[in-house]
C-alpha cells in the first residue's frame, strides 16, 4: 500500500479500432485490483505531461483518495497521443471518447461504471459524447459548456462568428506546434551520432537495421561497423514503398528503420502522408523502431508531419542546426520516446564523449535569441533562388536531362542523358574544378535497376559567381557527349 493511497500509472496507451493509440494517465486508488472502482475521465488536447500535469496534481489525488480511479487522456493527435486532431468535437473525437469509455469499463479494476468532467473543451465534449449514450458512461460534470453552440458558444453567437475566435485559433495552432517536452530531448554532437545512439540503444550485434537503400552514406556504414546488418528497401521519387516495407518486415525482421521521411539525400524522396501512416501501422505491427532523420525537413515551413507525430512511441526524432543555419555547428538533437531518456544519454556519451558544451551553449544563444530562425530565413531564400536557377540551366544543356529538386532542398538530384554514366561525369567536372557526387557514394549494394544519377550541391559555392560558373560547367559537359569517354585527351 502506498501512502498517498493510491499509484500513479504515469502513461498507459490504449488502442483504437484502427489502430491508433491514445495516452493516459491514471491515479489508480489502493486495492482496486481486488475491489474495483468507478473511473472519472477527462479527455483533452493540452498535453497531459507538461501541459495540464499541475493542475492535475490538484485534482486526480482527490478523486483517487475518495475511491474513484482519475484518468486524464490526450486527444488523438494532441501530446503524447498518435493520430492527426481534425478538429474541435468532430465525430472522431466523440468516437474516440465513446471507444475510450468502454476500455475504461473492460479493465480488471474498473467496475465499469464511468463520468466524465471537463472544463470548456472537457465539458463540451462530455456533454456531447453522453448524448451518444455510451453504455458504461453513468455521469457528467460539466463547467464553461453549453449544449446549444449555435447560439450560446465562445466561438459564435446566433452563427456568426466572433473575434475571440482569431485569438483562439492562433493559440491552438501555437499549442499544437509546440516542441517536445524538454524532458524527452536530448542534445547531441549532430544528427549523425544522434542516429547511431539510436541505433546502439534499441538494437544489439546482429541485429538488423533498414536504410532506403539510395541515401546518405556515412550512416549505414557506420552502423555496418558496429556489428548491425544492414536490410535495404527499395528507393523512389516518393520515399519507400510501404509494401516493400512491409515485405523486408516480415522476411528480414529488422529491429529498426532509419528513414529521412522528407527530402531523402540525394534522391529527394518524400514520404506522402498517406503512406507515411501505412509505414507507420506497419512499424507497430511488426515492432520496429522508427529513427527519422528531419536534418532536411526543418528546412521547409510546409513539411508533411513527421512519423514521430504519429508514432510517438516508437519513433526518435533527430534535426539539427547543420543544414538550416551553418555547415560547421554540429549541433542537434533527438526526442525520445517515453522511458528512453537515459539510453539515448548514455549510449550517445559512449559514443562520442558527449556533446561539447561551448557548441551545446553556442546553439542554445542562437536558437533563444531568434538570430538561428533569421539565418534560416535567409540560407532558405539562396536555396530557393539557386535551386529555381540550376533547375532551369540543367534542363535546357539536354532534352534528356531530368532534374528533381525542390525550393528548399540544397542539393539536385540529376539524371543524367545517355551515353553519360555517373563516374565518367563526376570524373570530367572534377578536371574542370567542379565537385560532383555519382549515385554509386549513396547505394548500400547493388540496385536491381539503372541509376544514371549524380548529386549536385547548391550550397557548396559562397558566391553567386562561383555557382554560376559551376553551372556553366555542367552544362557544358552535358551538351558535348563525347566528353564521356574517359580514354580522350
Amino acid at each position: 500500500m502506498s501512502e498517498e493511497g493510491f499509484q500513479v500509472l504515469e502513461n498507459e496507451w490504449i488502442t483504437l479500432a484502427d489502430g491508433t493509440r491514445l495516452a493516459a494517465r491514471i491515479w489508480l486508488p489502493d486495492g482496486a485490483e481486488s475491489e474495483p472502482v468507478p473511473a472519472v475521465l477527462e479527455f483533452l488536447p493540452y498535453r497531459k505531461r507538461d501541459g495540464t500535469a499541475p493542475r492535475d496534481e490538484s485534482t486526480y489525488p482527490v478523486f483517487a483518495a475518495a475511491g474513484y480511479a482519475g484518468v486524464r487522456v490526450d486527444i488523438r493527435g494532441s501530446g503524447e497521443s498518435e493520430g492527426v486532431i481534425d478538429g474541435e468535437y468532430t465525430p472522431r473525437e466523440l468516437s474516440d471518447a465513446c471507444e475510450v469509455i468502454a476500455w475504461l469499463a473492460g479493465q480488471p479494476w474498473c467496475s465499469g461504471a464511468i463520468g466524465m468532467m471537463g472544463i470548456s473543451w472537457g465539458g463540451f465534449n462530455a456533454l456531447q459524447v453522453a448524448a451518444l449514450k455510451p453504455p458504461a458512461l453513468k455521469a457528467v460534470i460539466s463547467l464553461a459548456s453549453t449544449v446549444d453552440r449555435f447560439a450560446d458558444d465562445i466561438h459564435f453567437k446566433g452563427g456568426a462568428q466572433l473575434s475571440a475566435n482569431l485569438s483562439w485559433a492562433a493559440t491552438m495552432l501555437a499549442y499544437q506546434s509546440r516542441p517536445p517536452d524538454p524532458a524527452l530531448v536530448v542534445p547531441t554532437l549532430g544528427v549523425h551520432s544522434g542516429i547511431m545512439a539510436a541505433v546502439t540503444a534499441v538494437s544489439t550485434i546482429g541485429d538488423r537495421i533498414a536504410f532506403e537503400e539510395v541515401c546518405y552514406p556515412a550512416t549505414p556504414r557506420a552502423v555496418a561497423t558496429t556489428g548491425r546488418r544492414l536490410a535495404r528497401l527499395k528507393s523512389s521519387p516518393d520515399g519507400i514503398d510501404p509494401e516493400e516495407f512491409e515485405h523486408v518486415c516480415a522476411q528480414q525482421h529488422p529491429k529498426a528503420v532509419v528513414l529521412v521521411a522528407t527530402l531523402n539525400n540525394p534522391t529527394l524522396g518524400t514520404i506522402s502522408e498517406e503512406n507515411r501512416a501505412r509505414i507507420v501501422e506497419i512499424a507497430r505491427r511488426h515492432n520496429v523502431w522508427i529513427i527519422e532523420d528531419n536534418i532536411y525537413g526543418g528546412l521547409k515551413d510546409d513539411a508533411p508531419t513527421p512519423l514521430a507525430a504519429l508514432a510517438p512511441e516508437r519513433t526518435f526524432h533527430l534535426n539539427g542546426l547543420s543544414k538550416s543555419v551553418s555547415a560547421g555547428l554540429r549541433s542537434g538533437w533527438i526526442a525520445c520516446p517515453p522511458g528512453y531518456v537515459t539510453r539515448i544519454v548514455n549510449a550517445h556519451r559512449l559514443l562520442t564523449g558527449g556533446a561539447a558544451f561551448l557548441l551545446k551553449e553556442a546553439a542554445a544563444r542562437l536558437v533563444l535569441s531568434n538570430e538561428a530562425a533569421n539565418i534560416r530565413n535567409a540560407v532558405r531564400k539562396i536555396i530557393a533562388k539557386r535551386a529555381k536557377i540550376a533547375t532551369e540551366v540543367l534542363t535546357r544543356a539536354h532534352p534528356d536531362a531530368e532534374v528533381r529538386s525542390d525550393p528548399d532542398c540544397p542539393f539536385v538530384w540529376l539524371t543524367l542523358p545517355d551515353p553519360w554514366l555517373p563516374g565518367t561525369f563526376c570524373k570530367a567536372a572534377q578536371e574542370a574544378g567542379v565537385i560532383v557526387d555519382g549515385a554509386d557514394e549513396y547505394k548500400i549494394g547493388a540496385l536491381g535497376y539503372p541509376c544514371p544519377n549524380v548529386r549536385i550541391s547548391l550550397t557548396g559555392p559562397l558566391s553567386d559567381r562561383k555557382f554560376e560558373r559551376g553551372l556553366s560547367i555542367l552544362t557544358e559537359l552535358l551538351s558535348s557527349p563525347a566528353l564521356n569517354f574517359d580514354s580522350l585527351e
